[in-house]
């Protein structure tokens, strides 16, 4: 997921708008574990999909989850 790709980040701002719009008072985003330190590719993606949220007028709270999917060795 690249967030920094201009569509993805209109629908980003389009859907916060429209949960706004709707009435919604409190956005909770999904995010990962970790990615503070790795600033790059897809994790850099969701870094600016937590930028978005948190600059908002909705009250919100981002959980960050690591995986539960075991990973082949």
């Amino acid at each position: 997921m690249n967030l920094n790709a201009p569509s993805r980040r209109v629908v980003l701002v389009l859907s916060i708008a429209v949960g706004l719009a709707a009435g919604v008072r409190h956005h909770v985003l999904l995010s990962i574990v970790g990615i503070d330190g790795v600033p790059s590719g897809s994790y850099a993606g969701k870094l600016a999909q937590e930028t978005l949220v948190t600059q908002g007028d909705v009250l919100w709270s981002i959980l960050r989850a690591k995986s539960a999917m075991p990973w082949p060795v």
